[in-house]
C-alpha cells in the first residue's frame, strides 16, 4: 500500500510573475497519483473551453505555472488553480479511502466506470 497524499493547498505567498507567467509553489510535492489525477482535471477544463491559461505542474519543485496572463486576469486564475486543486484533493482522498475500505479490489472496468462518473461533478 503507497503513502497517502495528504491535501495539497496553494502558497500564494510564493507566487511570482515574470513576462507574464505565473509561478506559484503548492504546500508539498504532490504525489505521482495526485499528479496525473490533475493533469487530467486540466485537461478536462481545457477541453471544455473553461481554461484559456496555459497550467503546468512541475511535480518534484511542487510548483504550478500559468503562461499567458494578463492584467485582470488574476481571479480567473486564482478560480482555475484552486478548482482544480480542490477536485483533486478530493478524488485522490476518496481513492485512498476506497483502496483502504474492506480489501476488496475493484475491477479495472468498475475504476474506469468510477472515474468516468466522477469526472461529472
Amino acid at each position: 500500500m503507497g503513502k497517502v497524499q495528504r491535501p495539497l493547498h496553494i502558497d500564494w505567498s510564493s507566487a511570482k510573475v515574470e513576462d507574464g507567467e505565473l509561478t506559484v509553489g503548492l504546500s508539498d510535492k504532490p504525489s505521482k497519483k495526485w499528479a496525473t489525477r490533475f493533469e487530467g482535471v486540466l485537461q478536462r477544463l481545457a477541453s471544455h473551453g473553461s481554461s484559456p491559461f496555459g497550467v503546468e505542474l512541475a511535480p518534484r519543485k511542487g510548483t504550478l505555472t500559468v503562461a499567458g496572463l494578463e492584467e485582470g486576469q488574476e481571479p480567473d486564475v486564482r478560480h482555475l488553480l484552486e478548482s482544480a486543486v480542490a477536485q483533486v484533493n478530493s478524488d485522490v482522498a476518496t481513492e485512498d479511502d476506497e483502496d483502504e475500505d474492506d480489501g476488496h479490489e475493484r475491477s479495472e472496468r468498475d475504476r474506469r466506470l468510477t472515474d468516468a462518473f466522477r469526472a461529472f461533478g
